[in-house]
């Protein structure tokens, strides 16, 4: 078996742990879009609050990239 195949298999096996990850992300997104709602309107914020948003999207991202095509793979191996 190939390396790709045993990583991908490994990644099908964690894949209820990436759905977990997306639903923090989400969760963390939730409080993000809070926090331009109520939080202060001083510059500082505004720049976390967007840094904070492109972490959020690159690991939901990523997450939910993985997610697909781990199980992508898997019904194409069956």
């Amino acid at each position: 078996m190939d390396w790709r195949d045993e990583f991908w298999g490994a990644v099908y096996d964690y894949r209820q742990h990436l759905w977990l990850l997306e639903m923090f992300m989400l969760f963390l997104f939730i409080l993000t879009a809070m926090s331009f709602a109520l939080g202060h309107e001083e510059e500082g914020s505004r720049v976390i609050a967007f840094v904070n948003l492109g972490l959020i999207g690159v690991t939901g991202g990523l997450a939910a990239v993985l997610y697909w095509y781990a199980t992508k793979r898997k019904k194409e191996q069956s």
